[in-house]
């Protein structure tokens, strides 16, 4: 029980940490990477909507209140869609992107496919 909630928690946290970091940084950060400003934007608010809805699991697990599977699914399968989207824009954006950036991507889709793994294979289990 544990590992699952330090699990989800870490999903949670490092989503909006790196969600309002990129916000309050976005000019600086589109500047140093070369990303369009939108896209910086755009990352920024995913992250922060992704943090709080891993959030309300983690807050429901932490609390001992039941979680269904199928919210944990979704989280499995967003990390999934989101680690595509990195490898994605590192393709789209080879050209134009610094490698600071193509990096930043690549191991931000790297990080959410392992905890995608990690969700699948420790936390689906404890909810049957």
């Amino acid at each position: 029980m544990k590992n699952q909630k330090l699990i989800i928690l870490t999903d949670s946290i490092s989503a909006l940490i790196a969600g309002l970091f990129t916000l309050a940084l976005s000019s600086k950060i589109s500047d140093w990477y070369q990303w369009p400003d939108e896209l910086t934007l755009f990352m920024g608010f995913i992250n922060i909507m992704y943090g709080c809805y891993s959030g309300f699991i983690s807050i429901r697990l932490l609390s001992g209140n039941f979680i269904l599977k199928e919210n944990v699914i979704i989280l499995i399968l967003a990390n999934c869609l989101w680690a595509g989207h990195c490898f994605t824009q590192i393709w789209y954006l080879q050209n134009i992107s610094s490698i600071y950036g193509l990096s930043q991507l690549g191991f931000e889709g790297i990080y959410v496919i392992g905890l995608a793994y990690l969700e699948a294979k420790f936390l689906l289990p404890y909810l049957k």
